[in-house]
């Protein structure tokens, strides 16, 4: 079974963001559009004086004291950003008084700050590592180790960890920026909002859930008080919190909060605004997840199609803007952000196309994923990894099994080649649709080994009713089957039946699907009584949910005339064998004969 890809929506940063609509009335007090947009223009006129060394009273304070002047009128003197503009003056006003040799020094952090922006544009985010570390450095002398300045700096470090896939590593800048910024901000403040929301993201990443659910919370609560129900930016907050329970597997719950980040989203800046196609993908994904594959497929062709014709201001290029007063928006950076989202949203669509037996219509998807995130994050990258797998998966469906175990192989090298890559949840689906795609070339006890390291790895990490380990018991016990253990099997099955009822809950297709498994490992053990039940539950759940002509339901009717015949109940059999033959000719003619001799001789 192929695995989506993560879709977690970027998260974002406070400072100046894009030109839009007014939000609608927060409980704190906004600064009206043409407000903020003069706000922009008089940080950038101090930004410039900045970049020349000219700090001073008439220098690159004056601008910045006419913005706290009118914050303080029009917001308050305690609102978050007055003291904003508060802290800038202070810094400004330090960085004055400086030595000359000082001075010089301090200098250099814009020239690193343009040369991070251009490697980070340029997709080159461990070039970008040594500038930003020699931020850090220079801000911590010279302006303070606690500076808001060090946590801002912070952001950028553990985002271009991330971005290097070194997970580990970048969770203490983003502790250390929460810390530096819960110190000297508080709470209440949308960059404190910002590094809760990034030190949560991360911890998903890494299943570190019971940590990043109340950091979610926080953050979701916090800019509900300060920027209200509506804003943009507590969309993405909810978005983010929907994503913490869907890796859970726990989709009914993300489901609402995908839906109301959508409909704000919209609400702030239309149909083709910043974040609606992204947004609209991870309600496909979680809709996909759930079994509601039409709903979900109708979501993934709205996505591709509004990124066609959305702003291309994704909300992830304001990430830096509050230091130069300009975002990472460079047009190279947008149109490689733009490609990375195609290409996520066509691998989506494709792992959709394949959950309803659309094998040639997705591979296609599936092709122009691969070679986006190829193209766009290289190949050594776990997206590409994955885009891998899922092109090997849909290959396996249409009995390409040699094609398929090249991309599974490839997939397998670039996560040994990531720092603790191959015990991720990835790797682990990995070696799930390779022991699928073993089992369908005769290689069966190689295809139980592989099986065996996916379920050792997802019992590290995910819940034991979590559908991910379900799959992968179910792979194991189809390479046990087909060595005719099926006793040995069996306890795996129901395992799988047990995680799934609780997870997906009784009418899934993947749930139908494990009662036929086991409903077929019972027959081979001649316990055609106990197959019964759940090879009709199966059928009933299939048919509603998928279909006559999907392969799941042909091989349903296939194990339930089998177990009719071995009952004895002739009459029964041959009463299911007209539908039944209906069925398999529809299977049939969407994966052709070898690839539904695939569908029916094991579980995927």
């Amino acid at each position: 079974m192929g695995h989506l890809l993560p879709t977690a929506l970027a998260a974002w940063a406070v400072a100046f963001p894009f030109p839009r609509p007014a939000p609608p009335p927060a409980p704190a007090p906004q600064l009206s559009k043409e407000d903020e947009e003069w706000r922009f223009k008089k940080y950038n006129e101090a930004v410039a004086f900045g970049r020349n060394g000219k700090w001073g009273v008439d220098e690159a304070q004056a601008p910045v004291r006419e913005i706290l002047d009118r914050c303080t009128r029009k917001l308050g003197k305690d609102h978050f950003l007055t003291a904003l503009y508060r802290r800038e003056i202070e810094t400004l006003e330090k960085l004055s008084k400086m030595p000359e040799a000082d001075r010089v020094e301090y200098m250099k952090t814009y020239v690193c700050y343009d040369r991070m922006n251009e490697l980070w544009a340029a997709g080159k985010p461990a070039e970008a590592l040594e500038p930003v570390e020699q931020m850090l450095a220079i801000y911590r002398r010279l302006v303070g180790p606690e500076a808001t300045y060090v946590a801002m700096a912070e952001v950028w470090h553990g985002r271009l960890l991330e971005e290097c896939q070194r997970y580990e590593q970048a969770e203490r800048p983003f502790r250390e920026s929460l810390r530096i910024r819960l110190k000297v901000l508080g709470e209440d403040n949308p960059e404190t909002v910002q590094s809760y929301v990034y030190l949560a993201r991360l911890l998903d990443h890494r299943a570190k859930f019971a940590e990043a659910g109340p950091l979610h919370q926080t953050a979701l609560d916090i800019s509900r008080r300060l920027l209200g129900d509506g804003h943009w930016q507590t969309a993405v907050i909810r978005n983010n919190f929907a994503g913490h329970w869907e890796l859970q597997a726990r989709y009914r719950d993300a489901e609402p909060l995908y839906r109301q980040a959508l409909e704000a989203l919209i609400a702030s800046g239309g149909e083709d605004g910043p974040g609606v196609p992204m947004a609209h993908n991870n309600l496909a994904v979680n809709l996909n997840s759930q079994g509601k594959f039409a709903a979900a497929e109708n979501e993934s062709q709205r996505a591709l199609a509004t990124q066609r014709t959305a702003v291309r201001k994704d909300l992830r290029t304001w990430l830096v803007a509050f230091v130069a007063g300009a975002a990472l928006a460079a047009q190279q950076n947008a149109a490689r952000e733009h490609d990375q989202d195609v290409a996520l949203f066509s691998a989506n669509l494709a792992v959709n196309l394949d959950s309803q037996a659309r094998h040639t219509e997705a591979e296609d998807f599936h092709r122009t994923a691969l070679d986006l995130f190829a193209r766009t994050l290289g190949e050594s990258h776990a997206r590409t990894a994955g885009a891998h797998s899922n092109l090997a998966v849909n290959l396996d469906y249409q009995g390409k099994y040699a094609e398929a175990q090249t991309h599974l192989d490839r997939a397998l090298e670039i996560y040994r080649s990531i720092p603790g890559g191959e015990t991720t949840t990835g790797a682990a689906g990995v070696y799930v649709n390779l022991a699928s795609c073993l089992g369908g070339q005769g290689q069966d006890v190689a295809g139980q080994a592989a099986a065996e390291k996916a379920v050792a790895i997802y019992r590290k990490i995910l819940a034991a009713d979590h559908p991910k380990l379900a799959v992968a018991l179910n792979n194991l016990a189809a390479s046990l089957k087909n060595q005719d253990k099926y006793a040995e099997a069996e306890p795996h099955l129901r395992a799988a039946l047990t995680a799934l009822q609780g997870g997906l809950g009784e009418g899934h297709p993947d749930t139908a699907h494990a009662h036929t498994n086991l409903g077929v490992d019972l027959y081979y053990q001649g316990r055609f009584a106990e197959a019964e039940p759940h090879l009709r539950s199966a059928l009933d759940s299939l048919l509603q949910g998928v279909g006559e002509g999907h392969p799941r339901t042909a091989w349903t009717y296939k194990g339930l005339i089998g177990n009719a015949c071995a009952a004895g109940d002739y009459a029964r059999a041959a009463a299911l064998a007209k539908a039944a033959t209906a069925s398999f000719e529809a299977a049939r003619l969407r994966l052709g004969f070898a690839g539904l001799d695939r569908a029916l001789r094991t579980a995927d």
